[in-house]
């Protein structure tokens, strides 16, 4: 930190406002609605907003997934997220949260870093991290993995603090044209629930090979955040 500027601290030590770093802000709530995509296992949601450096969040009633985030370049973002087909056609609301953006009011509290960008406004809702879950991948299309705990009567949102997949494959037949192994991957997913969030995985492709695929399982780590009255 410098001698100068300013910094906010909580009432157990931590830091809540510095001017060196932006606060995480909501600056995208809305919502979509899955549809089939080009595998039949599963299903897809695209969404673009304008961002900086965002994080997504859901909230749903199901496992949802994040395959992919893309910096487009023109200062946008794009996220792809994916469901189980079974899904097919249920909605999630999404929140992004990014650096603070233009001034909501013309009152209130705002804080610069010293290149002149915004690091925390008062008029925008912040992201509040609740909790984490570890999830190890399994060759088990039911394994999960949950938080629970948290204080109930809250909504939350969850997301992937770092993705995962897994593959591997089952034996089919050996043929006179040689083995034949049935291969499957699984992208980790995530959905809240009423005092945390519960994991698992979703099959995003399936296919056929001459020997086996199976791989060492990626542990990925889920993040719950607090969007009550967002």
């Amino acid at each position: 930190m410098s001698d100068f500027g300013l910094t906010v601290y909580g009432d157990a030590g931590q830091v809540q406002i510095d001017h060196n770093y932006f606060n995480l802000a909501m600056t995208v709530k809305s919502s979509g609605s899955f549809s089939p995509s080009d595998a039949s296992q599963y299903s897809i949601l695209t969404v673009t907003v304008p961002a900086e450096i965002p994080i997504i969040a859901w909230v749903s009633t199901f496992p949802v997934g994040l395959k992919s985030q893309v910096n487009n370049g023109n200062g946008t973002w794009t996220f792809v997220l994916v469901c189980a087909s079974a899904y097919n056609g249920y909605g999630i609301t999404y929140f992004v949260f990014d650096r603070p953006g233009g001034a909501t009011s013309n009152w209130g509290l705002q804080v610069f870093d010293a290149n002149g960008k915004k690091t925390f406004d008062s008029g925008y809702k912040y992201m509040k991290f609740r909790g984490n879950c570890l999830y190890q991948g399994y060759n088990a299309s039911n394994a999960t993995a949950s938080l629970t705990g948290l204080p109930a009567g809250r909504t939350y949102a969850a997301t992937m603090a770092k993705g995962g997949m897994s593959y591997f494959s089952f034996f089919q037949n050996n043929t006179g044209n040689g083995a034949s192994w049935d291969c499957l991957i699984w992208l980790y997913a995530i959905m809240p629930t009423s005092d945390g969030c519960a994991m698992s995985q979703i099959n995003v492709r399936e296919f056929t090979a001459g020997s086996s695929q199976t791989s060492p399982f990626q542990t990925g780590l889920g993040m719950v955040i607090d969007v009550t009255g967002y």
